[in-house]
């Protein structure tokens, strides 16, 4: 059985550019940013909606998996003005590019995918609170899916 690890060491990377292809190699051409002092990725991968079907035979309803929605991944960073992954994510929010993303975890496993950035809101907080921001990035694979390497 594996060690269960933490996701201190995870990093996220950015690029603006387009993989040639939706495939480790397609995206590992790319050069990435890494988006600074990231303190929150959320979860990611597909969730699908649930499709209910009863026959008139039968007294159980049939529970499918029909459409999904590839995640939202509110990203949490310590506000870095000079950072240029922050950079990017800032310049592209809210205006529909899909950008190319590389969440590497602590064991070296690489998830790619491509996303658009639906906000980027700067939280003040307290007297006791770190200055940061909040990068909701809504997954957008074009039905190709995480590649996972």
């Amino acid at each position: 059985m594996a060690d269960l690890q933490t996701a201190s060491g995870a990093k996220l990377y950015v690029s603006a550019a387009a993989p040639t292809t939706h495939d480790a190699t397609g995206f590992a051409a790319l050069t990435f940013t890494k988006v600074a002092k990231v303190s929150d990725l959320g979860t990611i991968g597909e969730e699908y909606n649930e499709v209910t079907f009863n026959p008139l035979d039968e007294r159980e309803t049939e529970r499918l998996a029909g459409s999904y929605t590839s995640g939202q991944i509110p990203t949490v960073y310590g506000y870095d003005k000079d950072d240029a992954g922050q950079g990017i994510l800032e310049t592209n929010s809210g205006n529909n590019t899909r950008l190319s993303f590389k969440i590497e975890l602590p064991s070296g496993e690489l998830h790619y995918f491509r996303g658009r950035v639906m906000g980027n809101i700067l939280n003040i907080g307290t007297i006791d609170n770190v200055l940061t921001k909040q990068a909701t990035i809504n997954v957008q694979n074009g039905g190709l899916g995480f590649v996972v390497v």
